[in-house]
C-alpha cells in the first residue's frame, strides 16, 4: 500500500472512531503514526495532506514543532506543581488538560535530545493517548529505535521506543530530497562565499539591506523567553524582522530550543556571522 493510501486510511480510522472512549485497545485502528525519512522526502507534506483533510470542527485538532509542544508541557507541569491541591501526579494532570481541548495532535520534527524530556515522554504519551485517547501524529529524522541515542540515563528512556512501536504506526518515508532537484535557490536564503575577502562585511551590509539602512535597527536588546528568562539580541529590526548574531553567541553560549523560538517568533530572519569549519572539536556548536 502506498504510503499516501495508508494515510488516508488512517484519516478514515481517525472519523470512525472519534467520539469513542475508552482505552485506545476498545477501538480500531492504530493509536497513531510515526513518519521518518531523511531530509527533504516529504515527511512534512504527507502529514500536511493528512491534517487537512480532517475536519476541524468534528475532531479537535493541532499541529506544532515538538520542542514548542514541550516547552508547553513544563510550563503546565510547573504549573499544576505550584496548586495547592498537587497530589503528587503532575504528568496525568497535564495529560488531561492537553486532551480537553484536542484529539488529533500533530507533531514536527521528532527528536530527543533533552534528559528532561526524556525521562517524561512515555507516561505522559501513555496517558494522552491511552487514558484519553489523543490520536498523535510525529515526523522526524530518525527510526524509534535512534531517538536519545548516546543519551544520559538512556536505558530509562527505552520503554518509550517500545510503546511507540506497540501504539502507532510506523512509517519509513524513503526517497529523493526534492528540493535539492532545482538548483534555484530561494529568494530568502542569504549567504557569504568562503572565497569573499570580507565575508563579515558582506554579511553586515546585506542585513542593513534588509533593514533599509534604517535607524530601526536595534543594538543589544533584550527579549523575553520564559519562566523569567532572557535572551540577548546583539542587533535586530523588529520592524523588519531581521536580526544578525555572531555564532559563537547563539550556538556556543548556552542557549536552547526556548532561546531559538522566541527568537523566530520576533525575527523569522536570522542572519549568523562566524559559522567556523565543524568537525568533532566542536560537535556540541554544531548540533
Amino acid at each position: 500500500m502506498k504510503y499516501t493510501d495508508r494515510v488516508v486510511l488512517f484519516q478514515h480510522q481517525i472519523t470512525k472512531r472519534y467520539g469513542k472512549s475508552g482505552p485506545l485497545d476498545e477501538v480500531a485502528g492504530p493509536g497513531g503514526v510515526y513518519v521518518y525519512g531523511g531530509v527533504g522526502t516529504g515527511k512534512s507534506l504527507l502529514v500536511d495532506m493528512f491534517f487537512a483533510s480532517v475536519d476541524g470542527d468534528c475532531i479537535p485538532k493541532r499541529r506544532l514543532h515538538f520542542h514548542e509542544f514541550m516547552l508547553e508541557v513544563h510550563a503546565k507541569l510547573h504549573y499544576v506543581r505550584s496548586q495547592s491541591d498537587y497530589d503528587g501526579q503532575p504528568l496525568e494532570a497535564v495529560a488531561a488538560m492537553i486532551a480537553e481541548n484536542v484529539r488529533l495532535l500533530c507533531l514536527d520534527e521528532f527528536q530527543v535530545v533533552d534528559v528532561a524530556d526524556a525521562m517524561i515522554l512515555k507516561t505522559l504519551f501513555e496517558v494522552l493517548m491511552r487514558d484519553h485517547g489523543v490520536i498523535v501524529t510525529m515526523t522526524s529524522n530518525r527510526p524509534p529505535e535512534l531517538l536519545y541515542l548516546h543519551g544520559l540515563n538512556r536505558s530509562a528512556f527505552l520503554p518509550f521506543i517500545d510503546f511507540l512501536r506497540d501504539t502507532v504506526e510506523v512509517l519509513n518515508l524513503e526517497g529523493i530530497d526534492h528540493r535539492k532537484v532545482t538548483q534555484q535557490r530561494p529568494d530568502k536564503v542569504y549567504y557569504d562565499s568562503l572565497n569573499s575577502t570580507e565575508p563579515s562585511g558582506d554579511l553586515h551590509k546585506r542585513f542593513s539591506q534588509m533593514c533599509d539602512n534604517s535607524v530601526a535597527i536595534k543594538v543589544d536588546e533584550t527579549i523575553a523567553v520564559r519562566n523569567g528568562r532572557d535572551c540577548h539580541v546583539p542587533r535586530g529590526s523588529y520592524q523588519h524582522g531581521a536580526a544578525l548574531f555572531e555564532f559563537r553567541e547563539l550556538c556556543g553560549w548556552g542557549k536552547g530550543v526556548a532561546d531559538y523560538l522566541a527568537i523566530l517568533r520576533i525575527f523569522p530572519t536570522v542572519f549568523v556571522n562566524g559559522v567556523p569549519e565543524f568537525s568533532y572539536l566542536n560537535r556540541d556548536e554544531a548540533r
